[in-house]
């Protein structure tokens, strides 16, 4: 239950004010509440104003529409999902705890016909990627692992986007895609250098995966920096003879 300060300060206020760029934005407090239980969550409620935007947000900016669709949803609730505010709208409602507004977001997109727009929208913003948009490739990689674009991709953002991924996919699928996903990795090492190698280490190859990779790798030779995937490689070549030699030894 709420403390008799924290009640008393909510009591007092019959409006919560947003900030954003240099406006304020007044919504009745029993709208607000209506809509989201962010006071009894919170420890917002000083009276001072709310910030649509702080700067641990990984986007700085939302569009003024945005904005504006956001309050229209806290006073009408009604609310205009498109492809362009789609995801600022479900950070903004998992920000502010509008649960019916995640759900709606959620459910635009997560239509199948949206998702050629939605990544189109993604990928034209790449540097700062929402938690939303980089689950929502999660859910989408392994359909859109031939696509360039990927590639645009930081490797942290790779790294959180296939680490989710794996987390997600049954091991039959996995295995199905297993050489996709490695041409895949091999383009990004061709753009981005050794520093994938920590992509490399998400991994938990087949035997014939290893192998496709590390020959493919090798085939590349001159154009790939290879950092501490040599090590791995000189292991799996070592490996190889040994169960060769094994072989060999068993059959005479």
């Amino acid at each position: 239950s709420m403390s008799p300060l924290k009640r008393i300060a909510t009591m007092q206020r019959n409006s919560v004010d947003f900030a954003y760029q240099n406006e304020i934005y007044s919504i009745d407090i029993n709208l607000f509440n209506r809509h989201s239980d962010y006071f009894s969550i919170e420890e917002n409620i000083k009276g001072d104003l709310i910030y649509f935007v702080n700067e641990f947000d990984p986007q700085l900016q939302h569009p003024k529409e945005t904005i504006n669709a956001f309050i229209k949803f806290i006073q009408t609730s009604e609310v205009d999902i498109t492809h362009t505010n789609a995801f600022s709208l479900q950070f903004l409602s998992h920000k502010f705890h509008l649960g019916s507004l995640i759900s709606k977001t959620r459910e635009f997109i997560t239509k199948e016909e949206n998702e050629e727009k939605l990544l189109e929208e993604i990928f034209s913003y790449s540097p700062d990627l929402y938690a939303e948009q980089e689950d929502f490739i999660s859910t989408k990689i392994i359909h859109i692992i031939n696509d360039d674009r990927l590639l645009i991709l930081s490797i942290p953002q790779l790294y959180r986007i296939i680490s989710k991924f794996l987390q997600e996919i049954d091991e039959c699928e996995y295995i199905e895609k297993e050489d996709e996903i490695l041409d895949f990795l091999i383009k990004v090492i061709e753009k981005k250098g050794a520093k994938v190698e920590i992509l490399v280490s998400l991994f938990n190859f087949s035997k014939k995966g290893r192998k496709h990779f590390y020959k493919k790798l090798l085939n590349k030779g001159e154009t790939i920096e290879m950092g501490c995937i040599e090590k791995n490689l000189i292991q799996s070549i070592i490996e190889e003879e040994e169960e060769n030699k094994k072989l060999k030894e068993d059959y005479e």
